[in-house]
């Protein structure tokens, strides 16, 4: 193999001219016509016993195939080895010349992980935050439990009032011209609960729903704005429904022991049974948690803003299109799993709001593994099966079957990486300069 010559197209790409020579060719070549001259079967001629010229003029191609596949990955390898090159994703040839058996001469465009000085990184400011939950926080999520436990006890005697809950049918029909023999378009939405005067309401049901009793059915009619996002009601006229069913009141549990141990799923019999007071301690750990975490994520953005705003380093395409395509991918799922068909989707657009973000992602990974270098931090085999071990005990899976399945899609060295880069963000936190976080009215 010889590198005939080099051109960098940027500091992240090059395109190498490679040149592998007749020799090296003659030899496989030859060595892949023998193979399907000894298997080659035709008319006339035992397995085995066809003349070379026959089995030349028959697998022409496919010998030539062969022989590109089983000579052109070995040199591109050859060729980035010689020049010390750090490539992304897999090489693209082309070019391509070859008369058999003479050389073969091809181009290899690769793309390039971009050598970075990250600069200095230990010692950075950053401001602290508290992780320490406020009582109003612990009391916040306390109630959002007891609304997730609620019940609806039913309200007799007295017309619909704010704050009620009522289930109502709501009944539409479009006020519009119709051809000949064409039906009026209508819907209608039966039992559906809803708050009495809640914002998320349209203000004219809540008008028709305030002061009716169960039974009553009260009409009104609504012209939506040409703003309205919903494109089925946009500028039209409908005149509606509505039917109180029945009207409920929301009654919350009290915060005791027997609510605790409800929440828990325990009883009393339980030998050391949750109480009011251990389920208020159990939410402030959560919550503290939560702010623990939140403090690392804006300890990473801060030293790494840090670092970016004082080192230019290139995004490399590759890494941007993936980056891109990964979270594209997960926006998809998202709009899936809400019932959002991905057809109305402005699918460039996302894209181009996406990319800033996906090149500072790229440019993040970049310094990160530049200083993992520099610290030479690795991950052992050890603490690889380790971490393997406690994600598979968080999923509820074998260890061996988590394994296996991360070998297969080359999981295995990602998570290696991952944890590399999870490190060495414990190092830049850990040597960061943090100071006392400011009160709200100073930041201005």
């Amino acid at each position: 193999m010889v590198v005939r010559s080099t051109r960098d197209e940027s500091e992240t790409s090059t395109t190498l001219e490679i040149e592998v020579p007749a020799e090296d060719v003659e030899r496989t070549y030859n060595a892949i016509l023998r193979s399907f001259a000894e298997r080659a079967s035709m008319p006339g001629f035992r397995r085995g016993h066809v003349p070379q010229h026959l089995v030349v003029q028959r697998f022409a191609g496919q010998i030539r195939e062969e022989v590109l596949e089983r000579l052109l990955p070995g040199a591109v390898s050859s060729a980035i080895e010689e020049k010390n090159l750090v490539v992304l994703g897999s090489p693209r040839v082309g070019d391509l010349e070859w008369s058999p058996p003479g050389p073969i001469r091809f181009s290899a465009h690769l793309d390039l992980k971009p050598v970075v000085d990250p600069g200095e990184y230990r010692g950075i400011p950053v401001e602290d935050v508290s992780v320490e939950p406020s009582a109003q926080e612990v009391e916040a999520v306390l109630d959002r439990i007891r609304e997730s436990h609620a019940e609806f006890h039913p309200i007799e005697g007295r017309p619909a009032e704010a704050g009620d809950y009522a289930v109502a049918d709501i009944a539409g029909r479009f006020v519009e011209i119709l051809e000949p023999g064409q039906n009026p378009r209508t819907f209608r939405d039966e039992k559906i609960t809803l708050e009495v005067g809640h914002s998320d309401s349209m203000p004219e049901i809540n008008e028709a729903l305030t002061g009716a009793r169960p039974g009553e059915t009260r009409p009104f009619r609504k012209t939506f704005s040409d703003e309205f996002p919903n494109e089925n009601f946009r500028g039209k006229t409908v005149d509606y429904e509505v039917t109180l069913v029945a009207l409920k009141e929301k009654r919350l549990p009290p915060l005791d022991d027997e609510f605790a141990r409800a929440v828990a799923g325990t009883g009393p019999a339980d030998l050391h049974p949750p109480s009011a007071e251990s389920l208020r301690e159990k939410v402030r750990a959560n919550l503290r948690s939560e702010k623990e975490a939140g403090r690392r994520r804006k300890f990473r953005h801060d030293i790494l803003g840090t670092i970016l705003s004082k080192t230019a380093i290139p995004t490399p395409g590759v890494l941007v299109e993936s980056e891109l395509n990964a979270s594209l991918s997960e926006y998809a799922r998202y709009l899936a799993a809400n019932g959002v068909d991905a057809k109305e989707v402005e699918w460039e657009k996302v894209k181009q709001d996406a990319r800033p973000g996906a090149e500072r992602r790229v440019r993040e990974y970049l310094a990160l593994d530049a200083i993992a270098r520099r610290e030479e931090i690795a991950i052992t085999d050890t603490e690889l099966e380790a971490e393997i071990k406690r994600a598979a005990a968080r999923r509820g899976v074998e260890t061996s079957e988590l394994r296996e399945r991360l070998a297969k899609n080359g999981g295995l060295e990602a998570l290696r990486d991952e944890m590399r880069l999870s490190r060495t963000l414990d190092l830049l936190i850990s040597s960061a300069r943090v100071l006392p976080s400011m009160p709200a009215a100073d930041r201005g």
